[in-house]
């Protein structure tokens, strides 16, 4: 089991997801999930894109009250988001201007107990990738060297999450592009679990449960959400067809 978050202060409570009661996750996953955090292990969910990777972990910090943080690593992402930077602010006491340090958000989370996901990780640059590898040792060692080499301490409760919808070999198939190739001793320090989309039953179930549509139509919608899949697979169309679209599609 995996234990719930009482030393929360009232700062850090914006960051608790809210428990989705309509949310379903295969129990496997579910439960390498959990064995990931009660052991500090990296987690690296891969799988179809709109199939619920971040979803998932977002569930089960909200179920046991964990602050999380979502990092969407985006080309345009820079190491300063993630680690932090100088700054000029002005002095509370005089109105001069002074250089700060401002955590990014990973020492931010470190400092503070808050869990991170890595989002589309096998997209990110290089770059930030190498720059990350060393928090995915045991212990999480993180040295700020633009900040006069900090060692930044490390919560017991902080973990790292990624995930990405290839394993870090690119993507042949053309659905990803802008996905890279991955260090494999980055690779090396994730435990991965690979996710697909739910059961149709238990998918028809999602979709009457958060969009309030009737099971007939449910059952249609993914009757042909499993057909595009299929066709996909086989190489007659280039577009899969996610649970993320389908609700978008039994919403309107």
């Amino acid at each position: 089991s995996v234990a719930l978050r009482t030393d929360l202060p009232g700062h850090d409570r914006q960051f608790v997801p809210v428990v989705d009661e309509n949310f379903h996750i295969d129990e496997q996953h579910f439960e390498s999930l959990a064995v990931c955090v009660e052991n500090d292990l990296n987690a690296l969910l891969v799988g179809p894109t709109g199939c619920g990777k971040s979803e998932a972990i977002k569930f089960l910090a909200a179920l046991i009250d964990q602050p999380l943080r979502r990092v969407n690593l985006h080309g345009d992402f820079r190491s300063a988001d993630l680690l932090g930077e100088k700054i000029l602010e002005p002095c509370p006491e005089t109105g001069a201007d002074r250089i700060v340090w401002r955590d990014g958000v990973l020492p931010d989370a470190m400092r503070r107990g808050h869990w991170i996901i890595l989002d589309e990780f096998d997209a990110c640059p290089a770059s930030i990738a190498m720059t990350v590898q060393a928090v995915l040792e045991p212990g999480h060692p993180l040295t700020l060297a633009s900040n006069h080499g900090e060692v930044v301490p490390v919560h017991p409760d902080f973990r790292v999450f990624a995930t990405g919808n290839t394993l870090g070999r690119g993507d042949e198939s053309g659905l990803y592009a802008g996905t890279n190739m991955l260090n494999e001793a980055t690779l090396d320090r994730f435990i991965v679990i690979e996710c697909d989309y739910l059961d149709s039953d238990l998918e028809q179930a999602v979709l009457v449960s958060k969009t309030g549509i009737n099971e007939a139509l449910a059952t249609d919608l993914v009757s042909v959400a499993s057909m595009v899949r299929r066709a996909m697979e086989d190489g007659e169309v280039y577009s899969t067809f996610s649970t993320r679209r389908l609700l978008a599609w039994a919403a309107l």
